[in-house]
């Protein structure tokens, strides 16, 4: 089936099963035709990171606020609220088996869901099941967690044994009661697409209703700088075969995504797709949506936290 005949069989159905809404998002400390997000991140490790994968080479913790001593998660928590932040992604760099410093910062975790009113989010890293259980205990709103559907990948790009830790890593975050918004990145394994619906279909066995979908940023200074990101028709094909695949799915489209040409085409055709978020919009696809005849709701936080209520702290 050609693309946009694909694409447009995926439309109808999200019509059909999920109405005409979607929601467009403003996430991190972002600003998007006057809005700013409000939904900063924490790094737990500041800029440091010994799993170095391919794609990211500590990179992305740049951006992050560092907060790696127990009482400047809190400090730094406090802060973010009193800025008008409605809440926080914690994350930062993780061990060589993938872990991030959970239990030392569990405290902190557990006082800022007491003592502030913030949306607590985590890149949970890949977890055991103390680790789930600690994130859990301590009031965690939201895990967000990458999904590898590759053995191959897995072991390039992330440096992990395979893609069994994955597995073992969402089941323990969902023994844990913890929401989890899976995020599968696609083209990880070098610009190439390989075993992004295996990651999508391991998300579905796990009984999730949420998928996130963010496209390889090949990054300067990492082992991926210069590549050219997976074609925008096969990411939109990947987005629409799971549309039809997952009717019930929400399915988001997030923030890390090439910029330019690249994001304008993609946010067009995600839109078609029946995605219902989608984080940083093109004002291509902002307009696009009027002609689609959907109503669009805004938010400045991560669209993963609109795959539930929303914050009722806010507004």
């Amino acid at each position: 089936m050609e693309t946009l005949e694909l694409i447009e069989q995926a439309g109808k159905i999200s019509r059909r099963e999920q109405g005409n809404g979607v929601g467009f998002y403003v996430p991190g400390m972002f600003v998007y035709d006057g809005r700013r997000g409000r939904f900063p991140a924490l790094s737990l490790t500041g800029r440091e990171c010994g799993l170095n994968c391919e794609h990211c080479g500590g990179r992305l913790l740049l951006t992050m606020t560092p907060a790696v001593r127990p009482g400047e998660l809190l400090a730094a928590a406090k802060k973010a609220e009193q800025g008008g932040a409605l809440g926080i992604l914690v994350s930062g760099g993780c061990d060589s088996e993938g872990h991030l410093p959970w239990n030392r910062f569990r405290n902190d975790l557990a006082r800022i869901k007491e003592e502030t009113g913030l949306f607590v989010s985590v890149h949970s890293g890949f977890v055991d099941r103390d680790q789930a259980r600690g994130l859990a205990s301590a009031g965690v709103d939201l895990a967000m967690i990458d999904i590898i559907g590759d053995d191959g990948t897995a072991r390039r790009v992330y440096h992990l044994s395979g893609r069994d830790r994955v597995e073992k890593s969402l089941e323990a975050l969902l023994e844990a009661g913890l929401r989890v918004a899976p995020h599968v990145v696609v083209g990880l394994d070098y610009g190439r697409m390989n075993g992004e619906e295996a990651a999508v279909e391991m998300v579905a066995r796990a009984g999730l209703e949420n998928i996130v979908f963010v496209v390889l940023m090949p990054l300067k200074k990492t082992g991926m700088e210069g590549l050219a990101p997976v074609p925008v028709a096969e990411a939109a094909r990947l987005l629409a075969r799971t549309r039809i695949s997952h009717p019930r799915m929400s399915q988001n489209l997030g923030c890390a995504k090439p910029r330019g040409a690249y994001h304008r085409e993609l946010d067009c055709l995600a839109l078609r797709a029946g995605v219902n978020r989608i984080a940083i919009p093109a004002p291509e696809a902002v307009e696009l949506a009027s002609g689609l005849e959907l109503t669009p709701t805004w938010a400045e936080t991560c669209c993963a936290v609109g795959a539930w209520p929303a914050l009722e702290k806010d507004k």
